[in-house]
């Protein structure tokens, strides 16, 4: 049963995989955080394939609780394939969100809980020219629905979306208003705030919000890890693009362009605790591989290694040469005449 609360609710999204919805989801959740509200975000990928259901999970707790709370107090119903499922988990007093653009069949309804429709795609459609824009801006209107909701600290979510999209003009435009739509949408036709709502807290004061790809990402610098290959689908796209990005931070000498054999202390990383793992590196062994051509497959933006099959065939194909006793930095066949 959901009952009136402050910052205690769990919020579920079931969408359709490879619509955009991971970005939005995050916003959300990233909006709470900053407001000082414990959260934690859990993402469900019953398959990975394009087309076919995903779910993200919100659980918002004062006292920081972490695991799954059994229940669902808010489903933003996005996927007409999963409605039906969708709607039995929302908990008795809670409260199902769907696009109202097309009519619902009447006996998918339950008098214990509380139905709100939306027109969400018809909003995208009469704002947005773009086909592939209104499917993605679908998903920010809802966040803006949900913040309205929950009573959400919109100049919070504005800076979120002005740091998101700071050098990309076209896309914050997009984003801001199809958030706006969303919260005056909500404020201008729903009942505003809900019973439990989200109120400005100080708990996250001392701790930052990563997720476990990017938390990977770092990982595999400080282990030393030089080339990376991936298939490009979510999740395992996001790891790389964390693992880029942390090189381009970390290990290219921003005077020289040189690659360092150690990832350098990004400017805003404390000197003593870099030092801290520097010498936990050092201790364990872990140490990239000299090899400058491999080592530069994982800096940003001196290789494609890390972006085509190109690149990869070229790290490759030198590790191949470095195992069969041939010089990576040297044509294949000056190589193969110095062997002989």
């Amino acid at each position: 049963m959901s009952k009136p609360s402050i910052n205690e609710f769990t919020i579920k999204i079931a969408n359709v995989n490879g619509t955009g919805s991971a970005s939005a989801n995050g916003m959300l959740m990233k909006s709470l955080f900053r407001m000082g509200i414990p959260v934690v975000g859990k993402n469900y990928f019953p398959s990975n394939i394009q087309g076919l259901p995903t779910w993200y999970e919100i659980r918002a707790s004062e006292k920081g609780y972490l695991a799954c709370s059994g229940r669902i107090d808010i489903m933003v119903a996005m996927n007409a394939e999963t409605y039906k499922h969708d709607l039995d988990e929302v908990a008795p007093g809670g409260y199902l969100i769907y696009d109202s653009t097309w009519p619902r069949h009447s006996l998918l309804k339950r008098d214990d809980i509380n139905i709100m429709g939306v027109p969400l795609a018809k909003m995208c459609n009469e704002h947005f020219p773009n086909a592939r824009a209104r499917i993605l801006m679908k998903n920010v209107v809802y966040v803006g629905v949900v913040a309205a909701l929950l009573d959400l600290d919109m100049d919070v979510v504005s800076d979120l979306l002005n740091k998101t999209f700071a050098k990309k003009a076209s896309l914050l435009e997009a984003n801001q208003l199809a958030i706006r739509m969303g919260y005056d949408y909500a404020k201008a036709n729903l009942e505003t705030p809900l019973p439990f709502t989200a109120k400005t807290s100080d708990k996250t004061s001392d701790q930052i919000i990563i997720d476990g790809n990017t938390a990977g990402g770092l990982g595999s610098v400080y282990a030393g890890a030089t080339c990376a290959a991936w298939y490009p689908i979510t999740p395992s796209t996001s790891l790389m693009d964390a693992f880029r990005s942390f090189c381009a931070a970390t290990r290219v000498d921003p005077e020289t362009g040189e690659v360092d054999e150690y990832p350098g202390r990004p400017q805003d990383v404390d000197p003593d605790v870099w030092k801290y793992f520097k010498l936990r590196w050092d201790k364990a062994g872990l140490k990239p591989s000299k090899d400058i051509d491999l080592q530069r497959a994982a800096t940003a933006g001196s290789s494609h290694a890390e972006h085509g099959e190109a690149g990869l065939r070229g790290a490759r194909r030198a590790a191949a040469r470095r195992r069969a006793g041939l010089r990576a930095d040297r044509p294949l066949e000056e190589s193969l005449a110095s062997k002989r």
